[in-house]
């Protein structure tokens, strides 16, 4: 069984005003996840010497690879969504979905450099905690 990678992109139209905006959904190529922890604790085994080094090797090109996937996604969805947007005015592009990688990686800033914004720093910028 192999991985289903996709996006789902809808056109929806609020009736009253016409104004028009996407809403996306999508799962992206998950593989190895290069976080921090995960990486900490790669690097203990090597020192423990309980994973060789060469072993290390291989889980660093793995990583790359899933994260160089993920990059490639990420610049398809882009064009994509700028295809649409110069063919159609809509307000905004709504992206949610299963997307694999943590806040701060390369992917994150990707996203971030393409414009898009994080609605959980939004929502936790305007509802502070007590």
């Amino acid at each position: 069984m192999s991985e289903l990678r996709y996006a789902l992109i809808a056109e929806i139209e609020t009736p009253a005003s016409g104004n028009k905006f996407l809403a996306v959904s999508l799962h992206w190529h998950s593989g190895i996840e290069r976080t921090a922890y995960f990486i900490q604790k790669v690097t203990e085994a090597v020192e423990q010497g309980t994973l060789r080094r060469e072993d290390l090797q291989d889980f660093v090109a793995a990583l790359e690879e899933s994260q160089n996937r993920r990059l490639d996604e990420i610049r398809v969805l882009v064009k994509e969504l700028s295809r649409l947007q110069a063919e159609e005015t809509y307000l905004r592009a709504i992206v949610g979905g299963d997307f694999n990688f943590e806040p701060g990686s390369q992917e994150y800033e990707e996203l971030r450099r393409a414009g898009l914004i994080d609605t959980y720093l939004i929502a936790r910028r305007s509802c502070p905690r007590k």
